[in-house]
């Protein structure tokens, strides 16, 4: 008898044991980040840039783990390729896209566009082709504290936020996903996105940056 009571203790245990390491396992999955799977830091602990652009006088921060695009002249066929060209109309042109191997990495633009018309804010939005505005989306705002346009369009399996900005001789229009499912890791993007519109200056240069005050 005393000796099937000490078995059953032993079991009892045992039974104690298995259950505290099993316990002990999920603690440790929970606890502990899956092997290849990144932790993307917060906008507070991300180290930032600034970019600064004396000839299309803008300045904005932007991630130091980005890299910065400047678009070249599309010289014609034969020539180097290159990840961003100049559009008609465009006078500069850059990007700031997310480094490294990266599924679906952040991309940011900004566009520096002519405005030899003197157009104002209204008449020069109402120059783009808006035909995939995104339900009324359009709105009045303000960019690096000058009145400015957003709105947002639809672009194939994303939506895209957009800012418009016009000066006396120029305009300038900044793009960047405002929702895309494809993007696994859209919300630290989106943060990064809004701080860099929230950083974004424009370069004033005596005579030349006046608002646009034409039709």
């Amino acid at each position: 008898m005393v000796e099937l009571n000490t078995l059953l203790r032993r079991a009892f245990a045992l039974a104690m044991l298995d259950k505290f390491a099993a316990l002990v396992a999920i603690v440790l999955v929970t606890a502990v980040p899956r092997a290849g799977v990144a932790t993307e830091p917060t906008g507070q602990e991300r180290a930032w840039l600034i970019h600064t652009d004396p000839e299309a006088r803008l300045e904005i921060s932007y991630p130091a783990d980005w890299e910065v695009i400047v678009a070249e002249q599309r010289l014609g066929p034969g020539t180097t390729w290159s990840p961003l060209i100049l559009d008609e109309g465009e006078l500069f042109k850059v990007a700031f896209r997310e480094s490294g191997h990266v599924r679906w990495p952040g991309w940011y633009e900004i566009r520096v566009l002519a405005n030899n018309d003197n157009l104002s804010l209204d008449a020069y939005w109402a120059s783009f082709d808006l035909s995939d505005l995104w339900d009324r989306s359009d709105s009045d705002s303000n960019l690096a504290g000058r009145p400015s346009k957003t709105w947002i369009r639809w672009r194939h399996d994303s939506l895209v936020r957009e800012h418009l900005l016009v000066t006396s001789n120029r305009a300038i229009h900044i793009l960047y996903d405002e929702h895309n499912s494809n993007d696994p890791a859209f919300e630290n993007h989106q943060e990064v996105y809004e701080h860099m519109t929230s950083t974004f200056k424009v370069l004033l240069v005596t005579g030349l940056e006046a608002p646009a005050t034409g039709r």
